[in-house]
């Protein structure tokens, strides 16, 4: 098996929405078998909501009936785009390729995941059924975004699971690691990595090279082209990414460990990402010994909901935190109106709730926790290398935002990220401002490698 060369080729919903689409990435596949590559094709649910196979249409039609559907049947449900997807992808390939295929959901394929419907996780992969296509020249067609449980219960054992949302780049991720790809490659509806959204800065750059830990910025801060996981696993397996569109012959972007030019010049930005809506909230304890606990309570009830805080924050009364908009209404349910003890100094239990309105505190020994909530905000992020060691990143950041009359909420950073919140209708202004102002319109390196084809 030493002359083997797999190559994972993934297509998203938009890359196999219609017939010349998917005539597209039939001519990419076809192209890589004849260069002498094992194409291992990967795919999503056809098209987007309103449109019949996609995975949001399905999930209306079940609505329809009631919100309450079990997350097994869900998962199982959901699962079923991709599975339509695979049929006629791997049909197409063998009408217009002249080659075997054999359509494969993500059980048949080998990934076992654990049994967290809706978001799973996968926890392994036998490649045997893989490998077995390489020996014999059949091209596997893999459905995305999904796999099977092993070992549970009697009613959960195989039971089809989803990855959550860009679960088939997640797929397409571990596949290659699995099968020791030369390169996985991501086609979707953007021509690669762009240095920000070009609906909203039209002289965005696509990027030739990017590192894993950058694009993993990215993705976590709003950045819709590639699934954060997709990108940890590669890294990793030290698997190489492409990420790059179906509609062309572009090199797109390759993800590597060490981008191989240099983009520092006097900044070390590669692009700007930004979130979707975002809440601030503030809770304020006025028991100075107690407020510790009560924080740690609070964000320990947030936690149990599998929901990640941002901007966390103290002041000497208050403490500070950061939701997406979306889940909001699952941390109310989790903090407000609920009672938290604390010991205090004298080793005396004292009785906490949590509220919005300090007269929604009941009359009895329960000391008000008042709650507010910020709506209206986003998240605006620089992505680069090593930003904490480039001096005055955040000079310029504030000159460029504040200079617009954009003000800045709070700012947040680490190694390859600095972010500021911002109010909601600044956020456009604010990326294209950024974006300008660190120049990342103007063209310094040169493209990301040819990606696999003959005698390469």
């Amino acid at each position: 098996m030493t002359d083997i060369k797999p190559l994972v080729m993934k297509f998203g919903g938009t890359s196999v929405r219609t017939a010349e689409q998917r005539q597209a990435a039939v001519r990419h596949v076809c192209r890589a078998r004849e260069a002498g590559y094992h194409p291992v094709v990967v795919v999503s649910a056809m098209g987007r909501k309103g449109e019949p196979y996609a995975t949001d249409t399905l999930i209306a039609l079940a609505e329809e009936i009631g919100p309450d559907m079990a997350s097994r049947e869900k998962d199982m449900l959901m699962a079923c785009g991709e599975i339509i997807s695979t049929v006629i992808m791997a049909h197409l390939i063998r009408h217009l390729g002249n080659c075997d295929t054999v359509a494969l959901s993500g059980g048949q394929a080998g990934i076992v995941t654990d049994r967290k419907f809706g978001a799973a996780r996968i926890l392994a992969i036998d490649p045997t059924r893989i490998q077995r296509c390489f020996s014999d020249g059949t091209i596997p067609v893999v459905a995305g975004f999904q796999g099977v449980t092993r070992g549970a219960a009697a009613h959960e054992h195989g039971a089809i699971t989803t990855l959550g949302r860009g679960g088939s780049d997640t797929t397409a991720s571990a596949l290659g690691a699995a099968v020791h790809a030369v390169e996985v490659q991501i086609f979707t509806d953007v021509p690669g990595i762009m240095t920000a959204d070009p609906t909203i800065v039209p002289n965005a750059r696509t990027l030739g090279t990017i590192t894993y830990r950058e694009i993993c910025e990215m993705a976590h801060q709003g950045a819709k082209v590639l699934h954060p996981r997709a990108a940890e696993i590669a890294m990793e397996y030290g698997i190489p990414l492409r990420v790059l569109s179906p509609m062309g012959d572009g090199e797109g972007t390759l993800i590597v460990a060490e981008a191989k030019v240099d983009r520092t010049r006097e900044h070390g930005v590669t692009g700007v990402a930004h979130s979707g809506a975002v809440v601030p909230l503030s809770m304020r304890v006025d028991e100075e010994y107690c407020k510790p606990q009560v924080e740690r309570d609070t964000l320990a009830r947030v936690a149990a909901e599998d929901i990640s805080v941002y901007f966390t924050s103290d002041t000497p009364e208050t403490m500070n935190f950061v939701v997406d908009e979306d889940v909001l209404p699952i941390v109310l349910n989790a903090v407000e109106n609920v009672t938290l003890t604390a010991t205090d100094r004298d080793g005396q239990p004292r009785r906490f709730r949590v509220a919005r309105h300090a007269s929604s505190v009941a009359a009895d020994d329960a000391i008000p926790v008042q709650l507010h909530v910020h709506p209206d905000c986003v998240i605006v992020s620089l992505i680069g290398r090593d930003l904490r060691r480039v001096p005055g990143v955040i000079a310029r950041a504030a000159e460029a935002l504040e200079g617009a009359g954009i003000k800045i909420l709070q700012v947040a950073g680490s190694s390859n990220c600095l972010s500021c919140l911002i109010r909601e209708p600044h956020k456009e202004e604010a990326v294209r401002r950024l974006h300008e102002k660190f120049h990342l319109h103007l063209g310094d390196e040169g493209a990301g490698g040819q990606r696999p084809m003959a005698g390469s």
